[in-house]
């Protein structure tokens, strides 16, 4: 989205609608805070026609947007069940931009719009109009700031995450098999050549595919559990060195203040093998 295309899209769209529809003016119109939605050209039309343009707060879109609030997970999941079902018959080629529209307007039909979309403006509180309707204590969630260390934790969160969803896409996949086909799949997993029947060519790779990614990620977590040296700190070190050279200037004194030199450099090797075993 651009400044030129949401102008266009007011212009020619959205206010000939209202005119249609016989909308009473003024109106209002909630948007998020994108830079496209907010330019001269937008402002002056805004305003010539009785648009009252009101951008919602940074951050809040989660509790404030209906798509964000009520529609755009329900779509996801059948995004997913949609892309499972064109790749399995695809042998998992790679989504081209002609294949994208009418693969979404599948699965937007399979979503029940209107009673998700009327939910999600009165759980935003905006129709009906009811500022108690919203759920502010979304808006109080992870606070606090966030240091260095804990945003550092969070990433093998995230890559479970990602391998949980990996290993529900694999288990969504068994699913459609029998028991045979996942059989002869495990049979070939490692092997260069496919041996079965020609017809599961193309499911099996889809299954071999997601397999790969889902072990990768799991073995990807598996890493980064493992405790990692990161080197000694500056204070160790400075330490370390004055604790040497203390010790060193105490075997030198001994050296010079003794009478016996080989009972003196036997004493020495002794008391310094110990010191740097530890």
């Amino acid at each position: 989205m651009t400044q030129e295309t949401f102008y266009e899209y007011l212009k020619n769209v959205f206010h000939p609608w209202l005119l249609r529809f016989k909308v009473a003016f003024p109106i209002l119109l909630f948007v998020d805070g994108h830079r496209s939605h907010v330019s001269l050209q937008t402002t002056e039309f805004c305003k010539e026609k009785q648009t009252v343009l009101i951008c919602l707060f940074p951050n809040s879109t989660h509790v404030l947007q209906p798509l964000d609030v009520a529609f755009f997970r329900g779509l996801k999941v059948k995004w997913n069940k949609r892309l499972i079902d064109w790749r399995t018959f695809r042998a998992g080629e790679s989504l081209k931009r002609h294949d994208f529209a009418p693969l979404l307007k599948r699965a937007v039909d399979m979503v029940n719009l209107s009673p998700t979309l009327c939910n999600g403006f009165r759980k935003c509180g905006l129709y009906p109009w009811n500022p108690d309707a919203v759920n502010y204590a979304m808006l109080l969630q992870n606070k606090t700031p966030q240091t260095s260390a804990s945003t550092a934790q969070k990433q093998p969160i995230s890559d479970t995450n990602n391998e949980f969803e990996s290993k529900n896409v694999l288990l969504g996949l068994k699913s459609y098999l029998t028991v045979g086909q996942l059989k002869r799949f495990e049979d070939n997993y490692s092997n260069t050549i496919r041996t079965g029947p020609v017809g599961d060519t193309n499911l099996f790779y889809v299954w071999q595919t997601i397999k790969r990614e889902s072990n990768e990620q799991h073995s990807t977590i598996q890493n980064e559990k493992l405790p990692r040296f990161s080197g000694f700190h500056e204070s160790e070190i400075r330490a370390g060195r004055l604790n040497v050279q203390a010790r060193f200037a105490s075997f030198e004194q001994q050296a010079i203040s003794s009478q016996d030199d080989s009972v003196c450099n036997e004493q020495l090797t002794e008391e310094a093998m110990h010191f740097f075993r530890g």
